[in-house]
């Protein structure tokens, strides 16, 4: 085989193989994200599809409620498809999730905690949000 055509084989390998990649990590089914308490606000990575659920805790040790905040694309804009504030030491587990508006089109979503408070810190947090 000539070097030529074996450079164009395993070019053609890495590519394919890129592009699947790319694929798995855009149509992840749950996504989380974890505040610590040195951040005013931290999101986590996108969602594809039509609504969401989200759920998550704030922990005992936090300063502050923590919002949590749906986001979604709506053409160029970003958009706030759900907000619940959670006290220090509260939360909701998955089974009692919270629900995303719904939308009549497939869309990027992700999950966003933000401190009550204007670049407020010192709490710890989780959320998670995963396809309906």
């Amino acid at each position: 085989m000539s070097k030529k055509k074996l450079v164009s084989i395993l070019l053609s390998a890495v590519l394919c193989f890129g592009m699947l990649g790319g694929t798995f990590v855009a149509s992840a089914e749950s996504v989380s994200v974890h505040l610590t308490k040195t951040q005013a606000v931290n999101s986590s990575s996108n969602v594809y599809g039509t609504f969401k659920y989200y759920w998550g805790t704030n922990s005992k040790s936090s300063q502050h409620s923590v919002y949590y905040i749906a986001r979604y694309k709506n053409g160029a804009f970003w958009h706030t498809g759900g907000k619940y504030l959670i006290a220090p030491g509260h939360g909701r587990d998955e089974k009692n999730a919270y629900m995303t508006k719904k939308l009549d089109y497939k869309t990027d979503w992700f999950l966003k905690l933000n401190p009550e408070g204007k670049n407020t810190k010192g709490c710890d947090a989780w959320g998670y949000m995963r396809n309906a």
